[in-house]
């Protein structure tokens, strides 16, 4: 349940996206600044250097909408700090300014997020949890570990301008994940205390929202649906709790009972009408089914196009797969190039920190498709990805806090 054109990422493919995406009040510019070139590594004295490979020739840059008479350029640290920004701007609007400094602080303000969750603040103790659910986020083994820079894979090549902008992504990476890891230490150490403590305190504390969490803590420890499902229900008689009805939906579709996983699935299609993350959930439940719900394919349609639009970055990665495994290399690479637009503005950097391993995956699909693609077929690619944007790229960056 935790969680609107287009230059592409760096020169050629990509890097023009980016810098349309971050700064749409800037005069245009011709090209994107690419990172300076690494310096040649000398060859062996004993052996002969391979030869280089040549460069792929440049292209202009895509025809796809920017920002109102924008084409600015882009460098590394900027997608950097567009990740960051939205990063502490979703905290702000999930938890609150006091827990969002506590969040901005030196050591993720463990401690003292802990220490306001042990006397009663559901907030702090959500915060504790998504920092402490960083350490084991679905971008584990992380991106950066995964992805070798230039100079490991081929030392000898002449660096790509795309390969070396992600290069110093993927190095910032590195060094945020070493400092990362300190904090993670501790964190797993610290939580079954912490939420033990929290589960005693908060049998007293009669907010909504710290019933709710209460309810999913002690389900996490004992396992027992029924007691979840009651309390869950007995918050919705006490109040319109809209978190409390879209959690109680989901938890319904894991029941052995299959009413009562057809009632949960009820709740979805009611809830999805108004609520993006319901509908979110809804078209993941008929996709590739969700809880002891079997997939229903079928009826999943433009619930999942609608999902990838908003910028569900599950549905994003269906839709692309989708794609690919019909050979419909013009709509995934559309749906690429739309990913990128969001990337851009750090829609995926909270509250799992994926910007990196989808900007890896978004190149990769650049050489590997894209380049190989006519000029009729680029341009096809930047409509639907343009078409994206009008449609619901506002709506998706509201929702993902990076607007």
């Amino acid at each position: 349940m935790r969680h609107p054109a287009i230059l592409l990422l760096v020169l050629a493919a990509h890097a023009a996206l980016l810098a349309a995406s971050l700064h749409p009040d800037r005069p245009a510019a011709t090209r994107p600044t690419a990172a300076p070139p690494a310096a040649p590594r000398p060859a062996a004295a004993t052996q002969s250097p391979r030869p280089a490979r040549p460069v792929p020739p440049a292209r202009a840059t895509f025809a796809t909408p920017a920002p109102p008479a924008t084409r600015d350029r882009l460098t590394p640290q900027a997608w950097l700090d567009a990740q960051e920004h939205a990063r502490r701007q979703f905290r702000e609007r999930r938890f609150g300014g006091a827990v969002a400094a506590l969040l901005a602080a030196p050591d993720d303000g463990l401690a003292a997020l802990a220490e306001r969750a042990r006397h009663g603040d559901a907030a702090a103790l959500d915060a504790w949890l998504l920092r402490a659910d960083d350490c084991q986020a679905v971008d584990r083994p992380p991106a950066a570990v995964l992805a070798p820079l230039s100079s490991e894979r081929e030392p000898d090549a002449v660096p790509d301008p795309r390969r070396q902008f992600a290069d110093a992504l993927v190095q910032a990476r590195r060094e945020a994940d070493a400092q990362r890891a300190l904090a993670c230490a501790r964190t797993n150490g610290d939580r079954a205390r912490l939420e033990a403590d929290w589960a005693a305190l908060a049998q007293e504390v009669r907010t909504s929202a710290a019933q709710r969490a209460l309810a999913e803590l002690l389900y996490d420890q004992d396992g027992d649906l029924a007691a979840l499902l009651a309390r869950l229900r007995a918050l919705l008689r006490a109040g319109d709790d809209a978190a409390a009805a879209l959690a109680l939906a989901q938890h319904l579709t894991e029941s052995a009972d299959a009413a009562e996983r057809e009632d949960g699935l009820a709740r979805l299609r009611d809830l999805a009408r108004l609520d993006s993350d319901a509908l979110s959930a809804l078209a993941q439940c008929l996709a590739i089914g969700c809880g002891a719900l079997a997939p229903r394919p079928e009826q999943a349609g433009e619930l999942l196009e609608r999902s990838a639009e908003l910028g569900f970055a599950w549905a994003l990665e269906r839709a692309i797969d989708t794609a690919l495994r019909r050979d419909e290399r013009v709509a995934a690479l559309g749906w690429s190039r739309y990913r990128a637009w969001l990337n851009a503005y750090g829609c995926f950097a909270a509250p799992d920190d994926l910007g990196l391993r989808f900007y890896l995956a978004d190149l990769r699909l650049e050489e590997q498709v894209g380049d190989s693609l006519t000029a009729p077929e680029r341009a096809a690619a930047d409509a639907l990805a343009a078409a994206h944007v009008r449609r619901a790229g506002a709506q998706a960056r509201r929702r993902a806090a990076c607007d």
